[in-house]
């Protein structure tokens, strides 16, 4: 009978498959014009970037706080997180 071995650099193997950093890329761009059009803006400062291993969605406006989470006197917009949702992905808010 053969022993399973784990492979502790699994994740990091992964990261280095082109085909997996093309879907990263693809899901984050669905990410972004979901975002974008969350936030009705036709220039929505909505960018994918490079991270390491994988891609960020990041919202650039001076206003990315406020728009995500709102204020006393704003309610939230949440592009980002209604972006993660419309593209069909789950979000983790636990961490």
């Amino acid at each position: 009978m053969s022993r399973q071995r784990s492979q502790r650099d699994l994740v990091r193997q992964l990261t280095d498959e082109p085909a997996l950093y093309r879907a990263l890329r693809a899901a984050g761009r669905a990410v972004a014009a979901e975002a974008e059009a969350a936030m009705g803006q036709p220039h929505a400062p909505v960018r994918v970037v490079d991270h390491g291993h994988g891609v960020r969605v990041v919202n650039t406006s001076p206003d990315a706080v406020l728009e995500e989470w709102g204020s006393a006197r704003q309610e939230p917009i949440a592009p980002l997180r209604r972006g993660v949702r419309a593209a069909g992905l789950r979000l983790d808010e636990t961490q």
